[in-house]
């Protein structure tokens, strides 16, 4: 008879299976230390082998969960600290709804271990701020980074398994595997264009994709080397770091670099790290080691640039373009078991030809500067009440096309972008 067996990576508790119990892609858990186990692979028995013990491929659970901090608009106008919630009725399980101290609104997305489910979910969180509200008013979340003085921010959340999280002893490599990306997530997820400048310090265009890093990255979200992750150090406002168990939320790695995004350009972000995360537990060797002053370079050029920067791969510069295929090509298998859907793969589509958040808001706000005197129209004004109708059509289902449409933007064709050059 055919046995198939699986071996935990954590415990190295052995678990065997008959052919009948055992589904690839299936989630069991190790009868030693609880931890949740996806099947990978499983291979083929020899043919005219009656008696054999055939091993499956298995990773943990990769698990995620997004905090998305947000401005609140409320007659055209951004409420410094303006905070709303939903009616308690609406809430799903695992969805948190909080009063950040310095911004105002904060969504703790519920657990996902599935990037089109997690799409799903931080829309009709989010969406439920408008439709939902516990107050009366005409309000909408702006989600984007910058716009009075303080900023707000994506932070990403990776764990294994649901309910265990993530020991330290796990995080401290991943965190090393995954820290040499973190300048794509920057880029990619730019959405910070306006900033309080000048004597009145009114929110003012610049040129910057990402003012929040630009600005508050020493402070918010600082650098910090793969020689210190190794050593285990913990600093709540470095740009990685693990998270201890704290009351309702696992122990997890948190990535703090995003600006505060649209769900499209955060799940975007978390299938990053999903395929990196997954390409370390197979034991892929990562292509992209870089020397610490290359990474702060890249780590500038794309809080500044965007994706239209230039990024080091493997201590070498190339544009962001080239990025986007090597980091296809190179994990074309893990973005396969993702799976993402093309509201997701147009986000990379649009980044390689130099489109993110950031430039869509950017186009919409010199639109609007060049069609209104500014003696008889504040632009402000003009972009918030083209934004809130553009948010909740994003919000409601609609694409991200419709929702630069909105903008008065014009959306770039992607039809016939291609993600890496090898396949």
């Amino acid at each position: 008879m055919i046995r198939y067996t699986a071996s935990c990576p954590r415990c190295k508790y052995k678990t065997t299976f008959t052919p009948t119990k055992i589904i690839s892609g299936e989630i069991y858990e190790c009868l030693h230390c609880k931890l949740k186990l996806k099947i990978e692979k499983m291979g083929v028995a020899p043919k005219g082998k009656k008696e054999v013990e055939q091993a499956i491929i298995t990773n943990p659970l990769v698990t995620n969960g997004v905090e998305i901090e947000s401005y609140l608009i409320r007659n055209y106008e951004i409420i410094d600290g303006g905070f709303v919630q939903p009616v308690t009725e609406v809430i799903e399980p695992g969805e948190i709804f909080t009063d950040d101290e310095t911004i105002g609104n904060e969504y703790n997305s519920p657990i996902f271990d599935e990037i089109n489910e997690g799409l799903f979910l931080i829309k009709s969180g989010l969406r439920k701020y408008r439709k939902f509200c516990e107050k009366k008013g005409d309000y909408q979340i702006g989600l984007f980074g910058t716009w009075l003085e303080h900023s707000a921010g994506t932070h990403l959340h990776i764990a294994l398994d649901r309910e265990e999280g993530i020991s330290k002893n796990e995080a401290i490599p991943l965190m090393m595997y995954l820290h040499d990306y973190l300048p794509f997530i920057i880029a990619l997820c730019a959405n910070s264009v306006v900033l309080p400048e000048g004597i009145e310090n009114k929110p003012t265009l610049n040129s910057n994709a990402s003012n929040r890093m630009v600005k508050y990255g020493a402070t918010h979200c600082k650098s910090i080397e793969k020689k210190e992750l190794k050593l285990g150090k913990s600093d709540h406002w470095a740009e990685i770091d693990y998270n201890y168990f704290r009351k309702e939320k696992p122990p997890t790695i948190e990535i703090r670099v995003a600006d505060s995004n649209i769900p499209e350009f955060v799940i975007a972000a978390v299938t990053i790290i999903r395929i990196l995360t997954n390409a370390y537990l197979k034991g892929k060797h990562s292509p992209n080691n870089l020397f610490f002053s290359n990474y702060k370079t890249s780590k500038n050029n794309a809080a500044i640039n965007g994706v239209q920067a230039s990024l080091y791969w493997n201590n070498k510069n190339i544009k962001f373009e080239d990025y986007i295929d090597k980091f296809f090509d190179t994990f074309r298998e893990e973005l396969e078991v993702e799976g993402p859907n093309d509201e997701i793969l147009d986000i990379f589509r649009l980044a390689k030809i130099g489109w993110n958040n950031a430039v869509i808001m950017r186009e919409s706000i010199e639109y609007i500067k060049r069609i209104y005197s500014p003696k008889k129209y504040n632009w402000r004004r003009q972009f918030l009440l083209r934004y809130i109708n553009a948010i909740s059509s994003l919000l409601d289902g609609k694409t991200i096309e419709k929702y630069a449409e909105l903008l008065e933007v014009k959306f770039p064709d992607t039809s016939n972008v291609k993600l890496g050059k090898k396949f």
